[in-house]
């Protein structure tokens, strides 16, 4: 029986007409994004503090570089100023990058810094970003959490998991309020973003050991970031909203417990009867 028309999924993927903002651009997965984004038809906003790679970034997705510190509310307001001045369908704000501290050494003023960084960029693209998107008809804003949020990971600073598990919670508090203006709200939780300079720097036994420590026995690099923004952002995810997406190739999927010896029984039925 005939049913209901199929759409062309592949306009949907399409981001032409539609300008995206990429807060922490200038390097990293956001530089993918930047890239990601681009290809797929979208003008690009590339945003970031470094002024020399931010342009360079812009330069090569043909997009526009504004420099800002999204940490800063007064930075953050004159870059959605420049933004506004034509139309915003989507932010991807993957601003933020950890401290390294010990649970007993960190301070105050280390625990304020770590969170203002995290969450201040994701709250001025919640409070006024999306106000732009709403005007232009609706979109994404898509923020980058971290698997750190979810669980406590050696060698990762205490604020900064604490901080990322806050964003998880805050992109599902944002969807409830926003949804009903035509703005969708995400967030990706990666697993350690890997790079070349983190392997030179790490060394080919860590890399292996870590590699092997994944159930899809790779790491997670900047494109699988790249990849579920482009996805969030396209009409492909037109129903999706208030979701973690966990991107870490399997990792928090299992525990690091001891297997059970193979003598132990595995069922109440199969213990040994006393004698």
């Amino acid at each position: 029986m005939p049913g209901e028309q199929p759409p062309d999924y592949e306009s949907l993927s399409r981001l032409d007409g539609k300008t995206v903002m990429v807060i922490g651009g200038s390097q990293g997965a956001g530089r993918h994004v930047c890239h990601a984004l681009s290809q797929f038809g979208a003008s690009v906003l590339c945003v970031g503090r470094n002024i020399p790679a931010t342009q360079a970034v812009a330069r090569e997705v043909g997009g526009e570089a504004i420099i800002a510190d999204f940490a800063i509310r007064a930075e953050a307001e004159r870059a959605f100023e420049l933004a506004g001045r034509g139309q915003l369908h989507g932010i991807v704000d993957a601003a933020g990058s950890p401290q390294v501290n010990r649970f007993e050494d960190i301070t105050d003023a280390q625990w304020t810094s770590q969170f203002d960084a995290v969450l201040l960029p994701a709250l001025a693209s919640l409070q006024i970003g999306a106000r732009l998107i709403a005007q232009s008809g609706g979109g994404a804003i898509t923020l980058i959490g971290s698997i750190a949020g979810s669980a406590a990971l050696p060698g990762v600073g205490p604020a900064y998991g604490s901080a990322k598990a806050a964003l998880h919670h805050l992109t599902r508090i944002a969807a409830t309020r926003l949804g009903p203006q035509g703005v969708r709200v995400n967030a990706i939780a990666p697993g350690v973003i890997m790079t070349p300079e983190k392997s030179a720097s790490r060394g080919e036994e860590w890399v292996r050991r870590a590699v092997q420590m994944h159930p899809l026995r790779r790491l997670v690099t900047g494109q699988d970031v790249a990849a579920l923004a482009l996805f969030l952002n396209c009409d492909l995810a037109r129903n999706l909203t208030g979701q973690v997406i966990v991107c870490d190739a399997g990792l928090t999927t299992q525990t690091d417990f001891p297997p059970m010896p193979s003598s132990v029984p595995s069922r109440a039925t199969d213990r040994p009867e006393r004698t």
